[in-house]
Parts: C-alpha cells; sequence; structure tokens
C-alpha cells in the first residue's frame, strides 16, 4: 500500500536509483562518497525547517527518502533545490 504522505512507491524507487547513480557516478570519479558532517548537519537543519520534512519518518515528503543517510551524500541534493551537490573535496 503507498503511503498518501510521500510519492508514489514507484517514484520513490527512480528516485533513490538516481541518487545511487550519482553517488556510484561521483566516487567513480575520485569524488568520494560523504560530506563532512558539519554539511550534513547544515543539509539537516535547511530540512528540519522545511514544510516538507516529516519529523516522525525523518523523511522528505517531496522524494520520499531518509533524510539521515541522504544528507550526508555528496552526490545526493534537495528535490526542490534548498541544497545541492557538495562539490568541493
Amino acid at each position: 500500500m503507498n503511503d498518501p504522505r510521500y510519492p508514489h512507491k514507484f517514484q520513490q524507487v527512480n528516485n533513490l536509483a538516481n541518487t545511487v547513480g550519482n553517488v556510484v557516478w561521483n566516487a567513480a570519479q575520485g569524488n568520494g562518497i560523504f560530506v563532512p558532517e558539519e554539511v550534513k548537519k547544515s543539509r539537516m537543519d535547511i530540512c528540519k525547517s522545511c514544510t516538507s520534512f516529516s519529523r516522525s519518518d525523518v523523511r522528505c515528503k517531496e522524494c520520499g527518502c531518509f533524510l539521515e543517510p541522504k544528507t550526508g551524500l555528496k552526490a545526493a541534493k534537495c528535490p526542490i533545490d534548498k541544497w545541492g551537490f557538495y562539490t568541493q573535496n
């Protein structure tokens, strides 16, 4: 059953596949996988102040992603452009 708070399961799978693909590509280019802890915290603070943030699940209502892992990835970005890819090495 699909949870109406989040995109359809098929869209969530597509979003996850895109993020995983970006992470693999970024890592293959030698850019690493994870952002510094202060960047992750800053991203999470942005998410927590957003109306699309689900506090009960710590998920984004726009993309359906679990934000604890997503905010720590260099090749992840907010679906509504509140934060983007991390480009520093």
